[in-house]
């Protein structure tokens, strides 16, 4: 496991997550660090982390809501949820996805030449703030059945989900590229925008979730 060191905090209006400066971190066993964007608040985080080839980050199971986007080539990722079920499945550049609350789950570079970057956005500043106890956040092992999601969900498909023009939404797990993915027009981003919303490992009663949820936004 490497060992710990200060932990990196990158600070500014925008950054550049290619060129982000990691340093050996402890918990998750490869370099990574801390990027706060100015005026965000403090609600959420985004952590950069780079594996090195043929290494793995340390298992993890934090109970926090958050998505990752993928910056470099294909690697693989494996995570556990209830009653045993597995998923494995490759990213590449650009790729998003988000794991089912709570699940444990490992970041693998099968890569023997190359390191693999990932930038991952999470709730943890809230939640921390919320419990005020590292042990709770960390080493709470309950399991979130509802919020597994679907099977195929895992293999870049989902389900597309109706609410109003420029506000429909596609719930899934992973998506290997977003972009990809046809959005309805959005006249208020203005000539020519468009727009979609992801559900991203939300419960099983999402559907309905959302579209109440859209209909005040």
């Amino acid at each position: 496991m490497a060992q710990r060191t200060e932990d990196p905090v990158v600070e500014d209006f925008g950054v550049d997550l290619l060129a982000v400066e990691t340093a050996p971190w402890d918990r998750l066993g490869v370099p990574a660090a801390f990027v706060n964007l100015k005026g965000q608040g403090d609600f959420i985080s985004v952590t950069v982390a780079e594996i090195p080839p043929g290494r793995a980050t340390e298992p993890q199971r934090p109970p926090v809501r958050g998505s990752r986007v993928r910056a470099s080539r294909p690697r693989l990722d494996h995570h556990r949820g209830p009653g045993g079920r597995q998923h494995a499945f490759e990213w590449g550049p650009k790729s998003l996805f988000a794991l089912p609350l709570n699940a444990r789950y490992r970041h693998f570079n099968t890569s023997g030449a190359e390191p693999a970057r990932f930038a991952s956005t999470t709730n943890l500043p809230m939640v921390l703030k919320l419990f005020h106890n590292r042990e709770f956040v960390f080493g709470n092992d309950w399991d979130f059945g509802e919020r597994l999601g679907d099977d195929r969900h895992f293999a870049g498909d989902g389900d597309f989900i109706p609410t109003r023009p420029g506000r429909h939404m596609w719930e899934t797990n992973f998506r290997a590229r977003p972009g990809r993915l046809r959005a309805s027009a959005l006249a208020a981003r203005g000539a020519g925008g468009s727009n979609i919303m992801f559900v991203l490992a939300e419960r099983h009663d999402a559907r309905a979730h959302v579209r109440d949820a859209g209909r005040h936004v």
